[in-house]
């Protein structure tokens, strides 16, 4: 499972996740480079994290990286292959 969240829903997404009786698995890092938004007299709003866990035992041989850079405007994806995204919209 993973979950892409700003800063300010990470402790509610992993409590979340392991009330679901995920395991949480730790974080990596969407950069999206000079595409963020600015944030006028404060930091650019640079990063996303991807909060991710599983149920039961991890499986397969990948290793994927920490940190994404993407440009949120490219019409490119940065998952890895094998990945598909998954939403829980009707």
């Amino acid at each position: 499972m993973i979950v892409f969240s700003d800063w300010r829903q990470i402790p509610v997404t992993t409590d979340a996740m392991q009330a679901a009786g995920v395991t949480w698995r730790g974080i990596a890092v969407w950069d999206k480079t000079g595409g963020a938004r600015p944030y006028k007299g404060g930091f650019r709003s640079q990063a996303e994290y991807i909060v991710w866990g599983s149920k039961g035992p991890l499986k397969g041989e990948r290793y994927s990286p920490g940190v994404f850079r993407v440009n949120p405007r490219s019409q490119s994806s940065f998952l890895p292959s094998g990945w598909k995204y998954r939403t829980t919209a009707g």
